[in-house]
C-alpha cells in the first residue's frame, strides 16, 4: 500500500511538472498569418521605410472611393490618390509589401495601385487576395458597407471596378523627372513612343522628353545639346523637339539626316522596330508622330 501511494505521488508529480511546462511555454508559441491578420491596425508594424502615402495606407481601416461625403474627400482616399500620381516613382517591392502586410483595407489599395503601375501580370495583384476572407468597410460618401477583401477582389477582376471606386491606368504625370531630364535621353540609341511595354503607362525617356517639351524656346540649348549627341535615339528626340520650336531648321536637318544609316531601335509599346535615322527622319518629314506630343488620357 505505501509503495502504491508512493507511486500515485509520483504521477500526480509529474503531470503538475508537465502542466507547468506547457503554460510557461504558451507565450513563446510563434504567431501565424492568420493571427497577424487579426491585430488592429493601430498595432501594425512598419517595419519597412516606405513613402509617406504608403505608410499612410498601411493602417488604413476603411477602403475609399471618391465620392464625397458631407464633406471633403476621405483622408484613406487623398493618400490613395497621393500615391497613385506618383505611381511612376514607387518602387514596386514598396507596393508588393503593403499588399502582404497592410490591413484589409490596405491591402486593396495596394492592389489597385499595383494594377495601376502596369508591372505585374493582369489582375495578378487582385488574385492574391481571393482568398482572403478578412472583413472590411467600403465607404462611398456618407454610406458605409462591410465586405470581404476578396469579394472587392473578385469585382476588379470582373468588373475592373467595384462599385463608385474606379481608376484609370493612365499616369496622372504629376510625379515629376527625379534625375536632369537631358541626362536621361542624352546617350541613347531607342526612341520611344510614349508607354513602357503594354502598361499605358509612359515610359521615363517620355516624362524626361515631356519637360523639355514644355519648356518650348526655353529648352534650346538642351535641344542643340540632343541634337549633337552621337547615340541616334537622342538627336532623333532632339530634332522631334526643334520642330515644335523651329520648323525651318529641323525640317532641314532631317533632310540632311534622310542617308544616315545609323541604327536606332523605334519601341511602340510591346512593338520593337530596329530601323536607322535615315528612315526615321523621312517619316518626321513626312509628319509620322515617332514620339507622342500629349498624354492620351
Amino acid at each position: 500500500m505505501a509503495n502504491l501511494t508512493k507511486f500515485n505521488l509520483a504521477i500526480c508529480s509529474s503531470m503538475f511538472l508537465v502542466s507547468q511546462l506547457v503554460e510557461s511555454n504558451l507565450c513563446v508559441l510563434p504567431i501565424y498569418a492568420n493571427d497577424l491578420q487579426k491585430k488592429p491596425a493601430s498595432q501594425m508594424v512598419n517595419k519597412r521605410k516606405l513613402p509617406a502615402s504608403l505608410t499612410a495606407l498601411l493602417t488604413a481601416t476603411t477602403f475609399d472611393d471618391s465620392v464625397r461625403g458631407d464633406g471633403d474627400q476621405s483622408t484613406n482616399f487623398k493618400n490613395y490618390a497621393a500615391a497613385s500620381d506618383q505611381i511612376q516613382a514607387l518602387e514596386t517591392s514598396d507596393l508588393q509589401y503593403l499588399l502582404t502586410h497592410a490591413s484589409p483595407a490596405g491591402r486593396l489599395y495596394a492592389a489597385v495601385l499595383l494594377k495601376q503601375s502596369g508591372r505585374v501580370g493582369d489582375n495578378e495583384c487582385f488574385a492574391k487576395l481571393l482568398g482572403d476572407d478578412a472583413t472590411v468597410t467600403y465607404l462611398s460618401g456618407c454610406m458605409g458597407s462591410t465586405y470581404k477583401v476578396k469579394e472587392i477582389a473578385g469585382s476588379f477582376i470582373k468588373n475592373g471596378c467595384f462599385n463608385n471606386f474606379k481608376f484609370s491606368q493612365y499616369c496622372k504625370l504629376k510625379a515629376p523627372v527625379t534625375a536632369d531630364s537631358i541626362a536621361i535621353i542624352s546617350d541613347t540609341n531607342i526612341v520611344e513612343h510614349f508607354q513602357q511595354g503594354d502598361s499605358n503607362q509612359p515610359s521615363r525617356s517620355w516624362l524626361a522628353f515631356q519637360d523639355l517639351l514644355k519648356a518650348g524656346s526655353g529648352a534650346r540649348p538642351q535641344i542643340d545639346q540632343l541634337i549633337k549627341a552621337k547615340a541616334s535615339g537622342s538627336r532623333l528626340y532632339g530634332a522631334i523637339l526643334l520642330l515644335q520650336i523651329d520648323r525651318t531648321r529641323a525640317t532641314n536637318l532631317l533632310k540632311t539626316w534622310q542617308n544616315d544609316n545609323s541604327r536606332v531601335l523605334f519601341s511602340k509599346g510591346c512593338a520593337k522596330e530596329e530601323t536607322t535615322v535615315g528612315v526615321i527622319s523621312a517619316r518626321l518629314l513626312k509628319g509620322e508622330q515617332i514620339v507622342m506630343l500629349k498624354n492620351p488620357n
